[in-house]
């Protein structure tokens, strides 16, 4: 018998509702057969924006054009929607008939209601339903903020089995107010597995340290004294890790932590930080993350200013050399990372399974100490290596090592602002050692700088690059 037929009914159903790729086969699927009714519905409304429920309401409840309704909705891309009157309990049974099946709701709502009818959020109540898994909301500032808010206070009690929630909420660190309102709601929530959050209080963090269940965090804002667990549990669970912050309040958080066991550490700075507090932010990384389950790490401190801070060291660097699973790395700095050809190989034999790297500057005004022998060490020690973006001096060119280590699997080449002048040397030397380098991009290609410098050296890459492709 074929295994299809092993298959119980119901899986057989659902199987084939989840394959329909048109949502109006699925409808009519729906209204055709009771057998597949059900389970039609639940992939339909599976995932939902607000735009939809409120369009189940009567067709007479509400209007596409402005006039003098009750309160208006401003949907991001469709118009705006106006409701004509007060809302009768009869009104929602389409969104009550619908509401067990959402498990994904999308508020996608910038003004809600105006400041006068912000008791009309009692109509939340027929949507926000226990089924609900992930709610993300895209909310603004003045009055769609505080509808916004009062939709979070709900969260904890019609939603006590919510996993993923997103709300980016645009209000300033500052904010007292907004903080509290946020931090109450992720404090009561249980079963988050995925929080996106600018703003969040001591109590809040407290609680989501010690959650199990939680996996992915992204943060913006938080207290600088937030104090480590005294039972040492600290985010134990955490898998990704997100900061959109300054570098100094990241460093702060990651000190309290011991071997948490990330997969993938991102920050992005909010402003350009010095070498000592990169060199900080490195050392707390390798103190606080688990060193077998790290995998990607990313630091942009390109933040764009005016005024240029120091190199990063090449001490600084080495203090994550002891997360030797890396797969992905990316550094961007503003004036660069100060190496030489020892740190490079060095680099290159700790990651060996890594498949991006990219060490990148902003501006590109650091004369690299490390040269074209350095390329040498990523085909002996990173067979993986697709991806490299890393300046070097090319002035002089070395002499092939006897060994004839290439490097195949690496097809893409950023070599910045890298000082070069004899093309066709270099060329040849890349093509021994990148026999399949597809793209070689300097500054100029990836940033669009104009540097007078910068401007001589692309021209002979770019000379470089049609040797290499010619020969």
């Amino acid at each position: 018998m074929h295994r299809c037929f092993q298959l119980p009914g119901g899986e057989i159903v659902e199987r084939i509702c989840f394959h329909l790729d048109r949502q109006g086969d699925l409808t009519a699927l729906a209204r055709a057969s009771k057998v597949f009714s059900s389970h039609a519905l639940r992939v339909i409304w599976e995932s939902v924006s607000l735009v939809n429920l409120l369009r189940c309401l009567p067709s007479d409840a509400y209007s596409t054009e402005m006039g003098h309704g009750i309160w208006i909705m401003v949907l991001g891309g469709v118009g705006s929607l106006e409701l004509l009157g007060t809302l009768q309990d009869g009104d929602f049974d389409r969104i009550r008939l619908y509401a067990p099946y959402i498990q994904h709701l999308f508020c996608d709502m910038k003004i809600p209601f105006t400041e006068a009818d912000r008791d009309g959020v009692y109509f939340l109540d027929h949507f926000l339903t226990p089924q609900i898994t992930s709610i993300r909301i895209p909310a603004y500032r003045g009055h769609g903020g505080a509808t916004t808010f009062m939709l979070l206070v709900k969260l904890p009690i019609c939603c006590p089995q919510l996993q993923d929630l997103t709300c980016v909420t645009r209000y300033p660190s500052s904010d007292a107010a907004a903080t509290s309102v946020v931090s109450s709601c992720v404090a009561r929530l249980n079963s988050l597995r995925t929080l996106n959050m600018d703003l969040l209080d001591q109590a809040a963090l407290a609680h989501l340290s010690r959650l199990s269940s939680l996996q992915h965090l992204r943060l913006k804002a938080f207290p600088s004294d937030f104090p480590a667990a005294e039972d040492g549990a600290y985010f134990q669970f955490l898998q990704t890790l997100h900061f959109h912050s300054d570098i100094h309040s990241v460093s702060q958080f990651l000190e309290r932590g011991r071997r948490i066991p990330l997969v993938e550490f991102k920050c992005e700075s909010s402003t350009s930080a010095m070498a000592d507090e990169v060199d900080r932010l490195f050392s707390a990384v390798s103190g606080a993350i688990s060193h077998p389950t790290l995998e990607q790490f990313s630091l942009d401190n390109g933040y764009i200013s005016d005024e240029l801070t120091d190199l990063i060291r090449s001490s600084s660097i080495r203090s994550l050399f002891c997360f030797v699973n890396l797969t992905f790395l990316s550094i961007l700095s503003t004036t660069g990372i100060d190496w030489d050809d020892a740190t490079v190989t060095d680099m290159a034999r700790s990651w060996p399974r890594i498949k991006s790297l990219e060490l990148l500057a902003f501006r590109g005004t650091a004369a690299p100490r490390a040269t074209l022998r350095s390329l040498e060490a990523f085909a002996q020690y990173c067979p993986d290596l697709t991806a490299l973006g890393i300046a070097f001096d090319a002035i002089s060119v070395p002499t092939l090592s006897a060994s004839n280590f290439s490097l195949p699997a690496l097809t893409w080449l950023d070599v910045e602002a890298s000082p070069v002048s004899e093309p066709h040397a270099v060329a040849m030397f890349l093509e021994a050692i990148l026999p399949r380098l597809e793209t070689l991009q300097t500054l100029v290609d990836g940033a669009g700088s104009e540097e007078t410098l910068q401007l001589e050296y692309d021209e002979v890459w770019k000379e470089v690059d049609a040797i290499r492709k010619g020969s």
